[in-house]
């Protein structure tokens, strides 16, 4: 089943205007590009998810992401980990850019970094539609 960062609303709220989606591969992309990309919408405040994030031989690109964004936005920037989505084990967790732990990321796992307006809501992470603050209509 192909996956669309839109279908994992019913947990993120996600407008396509206010989010970046972004490969964590280096199979097609140098490193250094991909680098490059994240670095340079690292300082915006769109959601960014990050797809194929690490595979068993891969993770020096998650953690150099990971310092990257740590660099750019709030330790206390919510983060959506989904695992397997829309597959019997789908796990989903959320946790902060401070808290993330990269062991539990693999290729089958979606990071969806908050903005400046995330925030965790019972067990969801809402994104406010409206770029005016405390607007989610």
């Amino acid at each position: 089943m192909a996956l669309k960062v839109g279908d994992i609303a019913p947990r993120f709220s996600l407008e396509s205007h206010l989010d970046c989606r972004i490969s964590l591969s280096d199979y097609l992309v140098s490193e250094a590009e991909i680098m490059r990309r994240l670095e340079a919408v690292s300082g915006t405040d769109m959601v960014l998810v990050l797809f194929n994030p690490a595979s068993s031989k891969r993770r020096h690109v998650l953690e150099a992401a990971l310092e990257t964004l740590r660099r750019f936005r709030r330790e206390d920037t919510v983060v959506g980990v989904v695992r397997r989505a829309f597959q019997e084990e789908e796990t989903v967790r959320l946790t902060t850019l401070r808290e993330l732990d990269p062991s539990l990321v693999d290729m089958e796992t979606l990071l969806v970094i908050g903005n400046s307006q995330s925030r965790v809501t019972g067990e969801k992470m809402i994104t406010p539609r409206s770029e005016r603050r405390g607007d989610e209509s």
